[in-house]
């Protein structure tokens, strides 16, 4: 999963560079260096798009509720469709290419979508929650087993978690941030509803797996 979500930001990284040296090519009149690499980028954005769009739900389908969390999906990925297309019309217009005004015409619109699927959303917030689902209560000796400090590489992010003095839960505290509680939902999985997060503890091989807002995020046990 992580590998595939490094094969979609390479794609729409390469995709925003290969738009702006066409912009520039284009800019100097260099038209027959610009049309194939505006071609070629559009056709690396459709891609990395479609990887954008189902990665995050593929790494949480089993956890999350799967009705507000695509109607987040699809206002993020709108939003970014219909700015990426008012942006490729004004492009269009200075390749003197056709139809450049229906394809601001949908960027447009998609955008107006975007919002209205925002606002629907929104309202819908306290109803849908992104978490829905029952806790389980664990034993003091089953939470020790998770007990310790994690840390990742990539973010250089350690996360510490420890036992709550008097209640049955686990406590978890991110570098630099306040703590938060942890309410088991299974065996080795805990969540933190109002923010989202949720946290698969793999005992066996000391790590975890911090899963928030679509990213999926392994933390190796350090003590």
């Amino acid at each position: 999963m992580r590998e595939l979500r490094k094969v979609s930001n390479i794609l729409l990284v390469s995709a925003a560079a290969l738009t702006i040296l066409a912009t520039i090519f284009s800019i100097f009149h260099n038209r027959v260096v610009a049309r194939p690499m505006m071609n070629i980028s559009l056709v690396i954005l459709i891609l990395g798009l479609a990887f954008a769009i189902c990665l995050p739900l593929r790494a949480n389908k089993s956890i999350l509720n799967p009705k507000f969390y695509r109607q987040t999906i699809v206002y993020r990925n709108v939003l970014y469709l219909g700015c990426i297309l008012i942006v490729t019309s004004l492009l269009l217009k200075i390749y003197h290419f056709p139809f450049s005004g229906y394809v601001r015409l949908a960027g447009l619109v998609l955008f107006l979508c975007a919002i209205v699927v925002y606002i629907y959303n929104k309202s819908q917030r306290d109803k849908y929650h992104l978490l829905n689902l029952k806790t389980i209560e664990l034993s003091p000796t089953e939470l020790s087993t998770y007990t310790g400090e994690y840390f990742n590489d990539q973010m250089n992010m350690y996360i510490t978690i420890t036992q709550h003095e008097t209640n049955n839960t686990l406590v978890a505290q991110a570098t630099g941030q306040s703590t938060f509680p942890l309410f088991a939902i299974e065996k080795n999985i805990f969540n933190y509803d109002q923010a989202g997060i949720v946290i698969e503890f793999k005992p066996e091989d000391n790590k975890l797996i911090l899963i928030q807002h679509g990213g999926y995020f392994p933390f190796l046990r350090t003590v």
